[in-house]
């Protein structure tokens, strides 16, 4: 073999040696990169994670301050179970069972004050089975003779619990005014 083609594949296999070399120090810089970003990312979620369970533990001390403090006011009863109401209107009919259906006129808002649904603003009342409903409505209405209107503050345990549902916010205390108007 000539002293050139030597010379040639000598420089040849250096820069080969090289481009490896340069591709594992590159390749390892990036990975090192690559590591760090995936790193702050997480961080970042985290932080974001920690900050979101810290509003929903505040939420939740909120509501249940709140129906607390309207459990305490004038004219206002506690079930068992938590549920907080007052009667607005004491009807005389007949109160229904588990497997009546009722015509109610409602308006339902949550501590904001956020009006989140209203038979009233629609101007029709609705039907619907005792128990086709959130468990506070439920025992709530098993409580009312026909022709009773109430104020009634359901714990989020008794309502859509710590899920939430459409724009009423997990663990939150809800606030219906509940017309019976009729059950069969």
């Amino acid at each position: 073999m000539s002293k050139k083609l030597t010379t040639i594949i000598i420089a040849v296999l250096a820069l080969v040696v090289l481009a490896i070399g340069g591709m594992y120090f590159y390749g390892k810089a990036y990975n090192d990169k690559l590591a760090q970003m995936r790193a702050q990312e997480e961080a970042r979620i985290q932080a974001e994670v920690e900050k979101q369970q810290q509003a929903e533990k505040e939420w939740l001390q909120r509501n249940e301050q709140w129906l607390t403090d309207m459990a305490a006011q004038p004219g206002f009863q506690r079930t068992e179970s938590g549920l907080v109401y007052k009667i607005l209107e004491q009807g005389t009919g007949q109160k229904p069972d588990s497997t009546s259906t009722v015509k109610v006129h409602y308006e339902g808002s949550d501590v904001d004050g956020n009006v989140f649904d209203s038979s009233y603003q629609r101007q029709e009342p609705t039907s619907f089975g005792v128990t086709q409903v959130i468990p506070g409505w439920t025992e709530m209405l098993l409580l009312m003779p026909v022709g009773t209107k109430v104020e009634v503050y359901i714990p989020h345990n008794l309502a859509y619990g710590t899920a939430g549902t459409g724009s009423i916010r997990p663990c939150s205390t809800l606030k219906f005014i509940i017309e019976l108007l009729s059950s069969n």
